[in-house]
């Protein structure tokens, strides 16, 4: 057996190649899953007992369960003095892997961006992993950057639900700021989707959960105004979480309204609303049309609006509808393009209308659509039947080629003599009818009803 990895490594190597979840791994092991956590990543030496089980759990060869079980009780390797935490000039400019900071030890950088970078990290105190955002200092020493950086974080620790990633702690120092977070190894849709579009039967457990969480940032009064596959991330088991509130609006604050107005534009060029590039109130719209926005890469891979620079972006958000699924995907699932529902486009088409008073009126509303749209046997009519007066006319218009002709249901208006040739296919029925009419008993009878 190869010494090198840790043991942790290989029983997480080992859970992933076999399948399980950290859950099902301890539930055959006999322990809590939170101690299988704690002895993937190092920070819990097992008894005998335990590794002795995860040996027969993991189907280790029977050959090397002694050296499986003597990996498990090795001692650990004494930590190094942990190096000074780093001072203000340092952040932004290097990575700062491995390096102590208020009770975390940092490891990796995972991201980096205009307004700070982020670092997963180890919190000793409670032996979990975290992600950890440090502002640069160049904003972090501006009252205002403050201002918004306290209010994100407020803001978030308030939206406690399962699908939007949790706020740990935050801090403050001269001439730098902290979020802790709670860290996500599967990475983000935009990672996912340098694979490929997602898969159709994948697609609905994702979108259920973000809609999910919108639904409940929404009904706190707050909205995203940049939801993207970037900001959409995934735990190991490929269950999402709205993440990166920073650039949300309250609108029960005390600047309430949710006007923009003399602010600068807020938002991802590619997923823009176009009443955020016009600077007008955000609404539960705004994140709609930029969710709508995303449903359609996420189905078909490319982007609906080509770009490619932000002013491009801007006039395509504004002027030009969604391009239909149909055509990105050129009705081609033998080149390995899957076949997508075609009552979707029905469902983007209204998502994405330019007009927010046209779209869904709410998150729960488009989620309703969405499954409906994704029924094995669903039409087109099953989407714009109930919705028809607000659904987006160019969508239908392309996909639904109807007959002139007359429409033969009068609703409640009265039919008269020149109605007779819709009436058909009871002919015996009716004669049968005419015939107990005819008789002087039966009108009787009827004369005494009515009367």
């Amino acid at each position: 057996m190869n010494q090198n990895p840790s043991f942790g490594t290989i029983v997480k190597e080992r859970r992933n190649g076999l399948g399980l979840t950290q859950t099902e791994l301890a539930r055959r092991v006999g322990c809590a899953p939170v101690t299988i956590r704690k002895i993937e990543y190092d920070a819990l030496r097992p008894s005998v007992q335990i590794a002795e089980h995860l040996a027969m759990a993991l189907n280790i060869p029977e050959a090397e369960h002694l050296a499986f079980v003597r990996l498990a009780r090795r001692e650990p390797e004494v930590s190094p003095i942990p190096t000074p935490p780093p001072e203000p000039e340092e952040i932004g400019q290097e990575d700062l892997s491995g390096r102590a900071l208020k009770g975390f030890q940092l490891g990796e950088r995972i991201g980096a961006g205009g307004y700070g970078a982020v670092y997963r990290a180890v919190q000793a105190t409670v032996e979990r992993d975290v992600a950890i955002k440090i502002i640069l200092p160049k904003y972090a020493n501006q009252p205002e950057f403050i201002r918004r950086f306290e209010a994100e974080a407020q803001l978030v620790a308030q939206l406690e639900h399962p699908h939007i990633v949790p706020l740990y702690d935050y801090w403050r120092e001269p001439s730098v700021a902290y979020l802790v977070m709670r860290f996500l190894r599967g990475g983000s849709l935009d990672d996912r989707l340098k694979d490929g579009p997602l898969a159709v039967e994948m697609l609905l457990p994702v979108i259920e959960q973000i809609c999910a969480g919108l639904h409940a940032a929404h009904r706190a009064g707050v909205i995203h105004r940049d939801i993207k596959p970037a900001n959409i991330l995934l735990d190991e088991d490929g269950n999402a979480y709205l993440a990166d509130f920073g650039i949300a609006k309250n609108l029960v604050g005390a600047n309430g309204g949710g006007h923009t107005t003399g602010e600068m534009v807020i938002g991802s060029p590619a997923y823009i609303s176009p009443e955020q590039i016009m600077a007008e109130p955000v609404k539960p719209q705004t994140d709609i049309y930029s969710l709508g926005v995303m449903l359609y890469e996420l189905l078909t891979g490319p982007k609906p609006f080509k770009g490619p620079t932000p002013i491009a972006y801007i006039q395509q958000h504004l002027n030009e509808q969604l391009p239909l699924l149909s055509a990105a995907n050129n009705g081609d699932a033998a080149k390995g393009k899957q076949a997508i529902p075609t009552p979707l486009d029905i469902v983007i088409g209204r998502a994405t209308a330019k007009n927010p008073g046209e779209r869904y009126p709410d998150i729960l509303s488009l989620l309703a659509d969405i499954r409906r749209a994704m029924q094995p046997d669903s039409t087109v009519a099953d989407v714009t039947d109930l919705r028809s007066d607000t659904t987006t006319p160019a969508h239908i218009a392309a996909m639904i080629d109807l007959p002139d002709m007359e429409n033969p249901y009068k609703g409640l208006r009265a039919f008269g003599e020149a109605d007779a040739a819709d009436f058909f296919g009871r002919d015996t029925l009716v004669q049968e009818l005419l015939i107990r009419l005819a008789k002087k008993a039966t009108l009787r009878h009827l004369r005494q009803v009515w009367v």
